[in-house]
């Protein structure tokens, strides 16, 4: 019972925090003391998982940003500007931060 908690507990943090995670992982840290690693480091992104998890439950989508350049302090303060539109509203946004990701991604593919 403990095995299966304690793996979907690590899967919902590892996704927004993947980059730190693979870092833990690759420096030796074994993957049963990962989780507690994960709640050291955690604090930082306490408020941003916070704000990301409403907006998921709010607009039924991950938050979409252009983050190219943009700090994480940033990031979350579009995120709570962003977080009293209306769905339909936030769903064009989103879909435009979309396409300048996607502009960003086929420029770097091209010009590599």
């Amino acid at each position: 019972m403990v095995g299966w908690k304690h793996s979907l507990l690590i899967r919902r943090l590892v996704n927004p925090l993947l980059p730190i995670t693979l870092l833990l992982l690759l420096s030796g840290v074994r993957e049963n003391n990962l989780l507690l690693w994960l709640l050291l480091l955690l604090p930082p992104y306490r408020n941003y998982l916070d704000w990301n998890a409403r907006y998921r439950h709010k607009f039924g989508f991950i938050f979409l940003i252009c983050a190219s350049g943009r700090s994480t302090a940033e990031i979350l303060a579009d995120l709570k500007k962003r977080y009293p539109n209306r769905p339909i509203v936030e769903f064009e946004i989103a879909a435009q931060e979309q396409m300048k990701v996607t502009e960003l991604r086929l420029v770097k593919a091209l010009f590599k």
